[in-house]
């Protein structure tokens, strides 16, 4: 199943910006160096890369490293993952896609 959401920060430049359009995949098994988008426990929905997966505990990080962030993401179970992102649309500069694999 495909989802679709909109990048609403910066914490994922310069892969991703506000306003790109991301193509979730709900079936896709998660891996180290994907993007994801994760519900984090009070409902926020987050886009990050996993760092580190295993045994169904997995740590996120931003690829903006000049934002700090005060949220511990570290040690989150894998059920919090909505999907996998697997296509971006941009319309920065001029349109265009982007497949994540």
């Amino acid at each position: 199943m495909l989802k679709l959401y909109k990048v609403e920060g910066g914490s994922m430049r310069p892969a991703l910006a506000p306003g790109d359009v991301l193509v979730l995949s709900t079936t896709h098994a998660p891996r180290r160096g994907d993007i994801v988008v994760f519900n984090e426990n009070s409902g926020l929905l987050l886009v990050k890369r996993i760092t580190r997966i295993v045994d169904g505990i997995l740590d996120l990080t931003s690829d903006n490293q000049f934002l700090g962030s005060s949220l511990e993401l570290s040690n989150l179970p894998i059920q919090g993952i909505v999907g996998k992102v697997v296509m971006s649309f941009s319309v920065r500069r001029c349109p265009h896609f982007k497949f994540h694999y």
